[in-house]
């Protein structure tokens, strides 16, 4: 049976093709007529049943289907009853379903590819915001000076160090852990690993109770100045003054 719950129907044809038959003529034809649509093909010859399904005697449907046949409204086949027409129109039906499922099937293609390109935008934004605020595992000395060749990496080692031992700092004086977090995070936003690195030893070196005064004034004083270590001499200064 099919899933398609309609077909095209014609009212001026149907009456049209039909004015030369009796009411019951027509009955048996119409129903039919919906058979054929609703198996999608062809009806098996099956007195008795089809008879039943058009809701007349045996005998009678015998007769209407005869003068159906005579009629040229109905063709009898070696495997059933059809109707040209019909035929055309299921065919015709299931190309056009055909077509409306392949349609729905790219566009539905292209939807997940696009929705799994944004995911990975999204991943990739997401991956990069992470690293650059996580946590890492390597145990890096924030008091001990980085000997690596690759100034990049050189530069990550001095992040790691900050998150590292920078946190647990910065707790220790007394600042809140998610909030020493948000300052580290913004600090390197704001001044690049190098110079928050710097600065955080000499605040260590310092040995001052107030670490987050320390270093903010620090990098403030050196925002505009190449030499780091320049800029953490001029801060140190300031502050003992």
């Amino acid at each position: 049976m099919t899933n398609t719950p309609w077909f095209k129907f014609y009212p001026s044809d149907f009456l049209a093709g039909t004015s030369g038959l009796t009411a019951a003529e027509r009955g048996v034809y119409i129903t039919v007529l919906a058979l054929m649509y609703e198996y999608e093909g062809e009806v098996k010859l099956d007195h008795s049943r089809l008879a039943r399904r058009c809701g007349v005697p045996s005998g009678s449907f015998k007769k209407i289907l005869a003068a159906l046949l005579d009629e040229g409204k109905l063709i009898q086949t070696d495997t059933g009853i059809s109707n040209e027409r019909a035929m055309r129109e299921i065919a015709d039906r299931q190309k056009h379903i055909s077509t409306l499922r392949s349609g729905a099937a790219k566009t539905n293609a292209i939807k997940a590819e696009k929705k799994q390109q944004k995911q990975g935008s999204s991943l990739r934004l997401a991956n990069a915001d992470r690293d650059a605020y996580q946590i890492p595992d390597t145990d890096t000395t924030i008091d001990t000076d980085v000997s690596i060749d690759a100034e990049a990496s050189k530069v990550s080692k001095e992040v790691k160090a900050l998150w590292d031992r920078g946190v647990p700092f910065l707790v220790q004086c007394g600042t809140a852990e998610k909030s020493a977090r948000s300052l580290i995070g913004k600090w390197i936003k704001d001044y690049g690993g190098k110079q928050v690195f710097e600065v955080f030893k000499a605040a260590k070196a310092a040995g001052t109770g107030d670490p987050v005064s320390y270093i903010t004034k620090g990098l403030k004083s050196g925002s505009t100045n190449d030499n780091v270590a320049d800029m953490v001499a001029v801060a140190a200064k300031k502050l003992k003054a």
